[in-house]
């Protein structure tokens, strides 16, 4: 018991200290841009159009601008067409008036307007003296209408006949007319042309002249 223990702790093995590598930093990354953040608008919230509104839409922009177009449209139109038969009705009286300038178009346009006075007015003034004249003479007192109408209508296909036979004779006399002006524009277009050739021969003559003037 009086003996002293003894130390049993034992030393730790001394390990040889070994140098660790050099480690290398690796490069920083760069930083990255920054981007500005993005604003989120708020869809808008469309409403949902029924068929029966778009037919009430139809119907009032047709009511409110498509019937001022139409009369716009419609006045254009009619301006144009009045236009038109306007142009239309002025090309008729000037080859009207053209025809009137001719001698023989005046005669016949007399003649018409002379029997159209002749149809109007002496089948009348036939039909009374039929009536009052004729059938007394006629012995025929009772039928004084039926004689002033024959009487009133024989004198019309009198009338018709001899606007008829007047109308035949003008169509030969103006077809001997226009033969006869077809004569005279050959008549005119030949000498015309004797001129024209006959100018050139004169006009290398004269300086001939001139130049036999001179030597003298």
């Amino acid at each position: 018991m009086g003996k002293k223990k003894q130390n049993t702790t034992t030393a730790a093995p001394v390990i040889a200290a070994t140098t660790p590598a050099p480690v290398v930093a690796a490069p920083a990354p760069a930083p990255e841009p920054t981007k500005p953040p993005v604003k989120r608008v708020p869809a808008l919230e469309v409403p949902r159009i029924t068929r029966m509104e778009e037919e009430e839409r139809k119907i009032i922009s047709e009511a409110l601008y498509q019937s001022e177009l139409d009369k716009l449209h419609q006045r254009d139109d009619q301006l144009t067409f009045v236009s038109q038969t306007n142009a239309e009705k002025l090309k008729g009286f000037k080859s009207f008036a053209g025809m009137m300038a001719d001698p023989v178009n005046r005669r016949v346009m007399r003649v018409f307007v002379f029997v159209t006075i002749l149809m109007f007015s002496v089948p009348i003034v036939s039909l009374f003296i039929g009536m009052r004249v004729l059938a007394p003479v006629l012995g025929m007192e009772k039928d004084r209408d039926t004689v002033g109408g024959l009487f009133a209508v024989a004198t019309t296909v009198v009338i018709m006949v001899g606007y008829v036979v007047f109308a035949l004779g003008e169509d030969e006399v103006f077809d001997e007319r226009v033969q006869e002006a077809n004569i005279a524009a050959n008549k005119e277009a030949t000498a015309a042309k004797k001129k024209a050739v006959v100018s050139p021969i004169v006009t290398s003559a004269v300086p001939s002249s001139k130049s036999k003037s001179k030597k003298q």
